[in-house]
Formats: C-alpha cells, structure tokens, sequence
C-alpha cells in the first residue's frame, strides 16, 4: 500500500483541478499515477452556500477554486473571507471535477499560513508526489466511532448491535438499522414502507415524519450502511460483508488466485454498491474471514482456504 493513499496530500488548488475524473473501473483519482484519496488545502473562502444536511463552500487559493462540503449545518465551521486550512476527502462532483468533503476546517489567523503552503505543496508535487513510492502493506486505523457508526459497522459485519443509548439526533436512523437487521426482515425496503412501519419516538405528523427519514436515509447512505438499489422503486438495501463483500472476493479469489489484503479492501470499495463503505468495515470482515479459516493467509497474501 502507497503511504500516500490514505494521507491528506498537501495540495494546491491548481493540481486538484488537472486531476482527471476517475474512470468506471477505478473509484480513486491519481496524482502523478498515485492514488489519493485525501487532500489538505489553504485559501480563502470565497462562496458558501447553505443547504438542507450541508454547506458548500469555495476555496480560493489563488491558483484556482475547489469547492469543498462541510456536512454539518449546526455550527458553520468558517465564514466568507476567512482565511482557512481544509483536510477532507476527494470526491467526484456534478458540477467541477472534483470536491472535498470536509472532515477537518481550521480558520488560520497567520496569513504567511497561505504562502508556506504554497512552497510545500510545490515542492511536494515536484518532488516526492512524482516519486514511485515502495509498497507497504499497512494495518488501516480503526477511527474513533459514534454510536450510530459502531451500529451501522456492527450490521454490516453481522455482529450483534449495541445497546449504546444514542444521541437524539441519531436516534431515527439506528430505528432503521435495528428494524432492517431483525429477524425475518426482508433484505431490501422501499422508503414508504420504512416510513409506515418504523417506529419513531416522539410521534410526529406525516409531512416532518417524512422530513425525518429522508434526513436519516442521506444519513445512512453516506456512512456506508444502506444502498439506494432501486432509484426508481425508492428501494433501499442494508449492506452487509456477507451478502456485497464476500462474493466479490470469492470471485476474484477464484481459481487459486492469491491478493493482498488492502487489494482486496480496494476491490470491494470501488464496486457501485460498497463506495461509501469504510475501508476498515471491510478489512475487519477479511480479518473475520481469516479467523473463521474462510480465508487462509499464504506469503503476505490472501487465497480461499482449500
């Protein structure tokens, strides 16, 4: 694994836009040939926008403008004119190339911040991003979760669910979990049925009722726990390592074939379905398959057990 994949690249707007979009074979853009999936910038607010579960905002650096989406909307992380210092990660956008989804906005008050980005990012892309790094296969951070997070991976993985009590704000969307993943649930729902079958606490009228699960379906499709497998049914599926990962990886384990571990990470995370799923849900299911003798472990690599 490219030590670069999972760092925040320190970038310039200017590099971010040349970017070619990612192809229907490969989920992940490439600097130099190197796959990136995080990157950090400095510049200015020029633009933001507010909408219903986010903020988008335009980051002006002055050598181009990137837009970059904070999903919280409680708490504005920055203002117009702020000079700020983005880490997020890259995603492909209607509207430009590419986007960060931020995870982390400081507002910098020293204004040489800009400038030493600049020279470090300029001499990173000329001389360390065009470098052919040494492949290490690395063991992926488990980050810290939230309630909701821990449930939604725990599904996935077919763990029992927490009994965790969770924020107000989640409470709805771990209703949804909790109902898809009971006995006799079937694997796929419509989101009318959810909305007439799920039970919310407090009760509330029909038009909020629908806000509500709208709200916590986007939700749940950006952690990675639900899939939209019908856009023209409204039909949604619960995702699961054994039902989305595992055939994957059979399949490409087929025939003795032997692959590494954060290959196959890889493979699964750019199928359509399982694009938002967490890296570490899936290696966690692979570490699962290992220790069930699912998967046996040959020379640093992974192969169907016999």
């Amino acid at each position: 694994m490219d030590p670069l994949n999972w760092s925040y690249a320190k970038v310039l707007a200017c590099h971010l836009l040349q970017i070619p979009a990612p192809t229907s074979d490969e989920m992940f853009y490439r600097l130099h040939g190197r796959v990136i999936t995080r990157a950090q910038l400095v510049g200015v607010v020029a633009s933001m926008q507010h909408k219903t579960d986010r903020t988008e905002y335009l980051l002006d650096d002055g050598t181009g403008e990137v837009l970059f989406v904070a999903w919280q909307t409680d708490a504005p992380p920055c203002q117009l004119g702020d000079l700020v210092h983005v880490f997020g990660r890259l995603k492909p956008s209607w509207e430009s190339s590419v986007e960060l989804h931020a995870t982390k906005v400081v507002v910098v008050s020293d204004p040489n911040a800009e400038m030493l980005h600049w020279a470090q990012a300029q001499l990173l892309y000329q001389h360390v991003y065009n470098q052919r790094a040494p492949y290490v296969e690395a063991t992926l951070p488990t980050p810290r979760e939230t309630t909701l997070e821990a449930l939604c991976r725990h599904a996935f993985l077919g763990l029992p669910l927490p009994v965790d009590t969770p924020d107000n704000d989640d409470a709805l969307s771990v209703a949804i979990v909790t109902h898809l993943v009971q006995d006799g649930a079937p694997p796929s729902i419509r989101f009318r049925d959810a909305v007439a079958n799920v039970d919310v606490v407090p009760p509330m009228d029909a038009s909020a009722r629908l806000g509500r699960f709208r709200k916590a379906f986007a939700i749940l499709r950006r952690l990675g726990a639900l899939y939209l497998q019908d856009a023209d049914q409204d039909m949604y599926c619960l995702l699961r390592f054994e039902t989305m990962a595992w055939p994957i990886i059979v399949q490409r384990l087929a025939h003795g074939q032997r692959q590494r571990k954060s290959d196959l990470i890889a493979l699964v995370v750019a199928s359509p379905a399982c694009r938002q799923v967490p890296l570490h849900w899936v290696g966690d299911g692979v570490d699962a398959a290992v220790a069930a003798q699912r998967l046996a472990l040959v020379d640093d690599h992974l192969a169907l057990s016999a």
